[in-house]
């Protein structure tokens, strides 16, 4: 569970906005050891939400492929004229 800490330290962009906000999460401990080996958490952590949106959202393209109607069939026959080459007849 991740909440926002109470820290009054946040990264400013160059106009004044805040870009980053301190949160407290709970890491399994069976993972500790390896997150405590990377030498930037907070990027490595980042790095791992982005890639995750990144393939939700790719995976929501696809749902919505799926779901999209289905487009029309044309009967096979003769090629449709253009109507510009109709009128010229």
């Amino acid at each position: 569970m991740a909440t926002p800490s109470k820290g009054i330290n946040k990264k400013r962009s160059a106009d004044g906005g805040i870009t980053q906000t301190p949160m407290k999460i709970y890491i399994d401990n069976d993972l500790v050891e390896y997150l405590n080996a990377q030498p930037n958490k907070t990027r490595y952590i980042n790095t791992l939400i982005r890639n995750d949106l990144q393939l939700h959202s790719w995976q929501q393209e696809v749902r919505e492929a799926k779901e999209a109607p289905p487009q029309p069939k044309r009967r096979p026959g003769r090629p449709r004229k253009n109507p510009d080459e109709q009128a010229e007849q």
